[in-house]
């Protein structure tokens, strides 16, 4: 059941109402048309970021936020996290930067005054919660028009289908751990009851690999998550997990063709000699990534503490394969499609030390609260970041795509802000 949370009131209430209600409309709607539009998603969380240094300007009276230390700890590191491409730019030399790149990373330094609004408006995840629901009867659509009507082999919606499978993936489970099926609203419980099978059908229906792992280890540890662990849960969930994937497999050639494509090229990559991993067409897309994390840690090590910058990966990696030191299949790649290995490339040491502190913190502030609290904020927190995590290692235009990384800090964001409300309750 739906547990209220109340935050403390803030003082003269009406003088914050309405920019407090056009956050939480701009919540609700960032999510919504976020593979279906393009620009939307960095556009709303601009004006999410305008809204909160607004209502920063007006509180003026920062005392009365309570921020505790593992608060504090955390908006510095996203702040550190901005700080470290400046610094990593700044060693490179500015090669190649655009001024919409600086605006795209100035994302993570203004996750803070988000923060600090979010965090003061009560109940702000019921209301992502909610705007999910509404986002997996928009994301079927979008599969269904494009499988339907454009007949093309994938849903891709505006933007990619890993972006469309990453988004699905997200919505499918904080639905399913929000519990959204035992909400006291018949609408919204029905409502939210369908979403969740609609999401999953966009799962599919984008054809991510990435985002299919993923569901599948989240599905894996699902039962986890309940307040009550038993056997007969587990090994019930995980058959049905086995005899949904089984069945899916054999009646979808898309989705077959896809996982054996996985499956040989991965087979392909562990048998192929020297000669052979130059070929992209013998490695394919599941060995080129091994490859971009060598040629990653490469340039690690040449620039260790600054990173070879944002546009750094495809400049540098045509001299480590022009000098022999990196496979030819990587060819014109610009990024190395992990997100871990992308930090590490372009922001060197101190980028990967944050990133990981980021997650790693993130990650712990989750879950030592999930069965602590009626709360259900930790537990959609804790499914997210493992989900993050999962995709990320596939890809990394989850944190360097603006549509993407805006979509993602969002949930963040509001999730983190969502939780910490539970230990402000009197």
């Amino acid at each position: 059941m739906m547990t209220e949370i109340q935050v403390e009131p803030v003082k003269n209430y009406k003088k914050y109402a309405t920019i407090e209600n056009a956050a939480k409309l701009l919540v609700f709607l960032l999510p919504i048309g976020a593979a279906s539009i393009k620009g939307w998603s960095s556009a709303f969380y601009g004006f999410l970021a305008i809204v909160s240094v607004v209502w920063l300007i007006k509180k003026a009276d920062f005392k009365s936020l309570r921020i505790c230390k593992e608060e504090k700890i955390i908006l510095w590191l996203f702040a550190l996290f901005f700080l470290s491409f400046i610094f990593s730019e700044t060693m490179n030399g500015w090669i190649g930067i655009k001024s919409r790149w600086v605006f795209l990373e100035l994302r993570y330094l203004l996750f803070v005054p988000i923060y600090l609004m979010l965090r003061n408006i009560n109940n702000i995840g019921y209301v992502l919660i909610k705007s999910c629901v509404v986002t997996g009867f928009v994301l079927a659509f979008h599969s269904c028009y494009d499988l339907l009507v454009l007949e093309i082999p994938r849903a891709t919606g505006v933007y990619h289908h890993l972006y469309f499978g990453g988004v699905s993936t997200v919505c499918l489970f904080a639905l399913l751990s929000a519990e959204v099926y035992g909400w006291t609203s018949k609408y919204w419980r029905i409502a939210g009851s369908i979403s969740i099978f609609l999401c999953l059908f966009s799962v599919i229906a984008s054809t991510s690999r990435g985002s299919y792992v993923a569901v599948s280890f989240l599905f894996l540890l699902y039962p986890f998550f309940n307040k009550k662990i038993t056997v007969r849960t587990i090994v019930v969930s995980w058959m049905l997990l086995i005899v949904f994937s089984l069945l899916l497999y054999s009646n979808s050639e898309l989705v077959k063709q896809r996982v054996d494509l996985g499956f040989k090229q991965l087979s392909d990559y562990i048998q192929a000699d020297k000669d052979q991993i130059h070929d992209y067409e013998i490695i394919g897309s599941v060995g080129v990534r091994f490859e971009f994390g060598k040629a990653a840690i490469l340039m690690f090590m040449d620039k260790p503490l600054s990173g070879v910058g944002r546009t750094g990966f495809a400049r540098e990696v045509k001299k480590l394969m022009a000098n022999g030191r990196a496979s030819r299949a990587i060819g014109s790649f610009a990024d190395p499609h992990n997100a871990f290995f992308y930090v590490l490339a372009s922001k060197g040491f101190f980028g990967i030390i944050i990133f990981l502190s980021i997650v790693g913190l993130l990650f712990y502030s989750f879950f030592v609260n999930w069965r602590l609290t009626k709360n259900i904020a930790p537990k959609v927190g804790l499914m997210f970041v493992i989900g993050f995590v999962i995709v990320s290692l596939t890809e990394s235009a989850s944190i360097h795509r603006g549509h993407w990384l805006s979509f993602n800090l969002l949930f963040f964001v509001v999730l983190y802000s969502w939780r910490n409300q539970s230990r402000m309750i009197r």
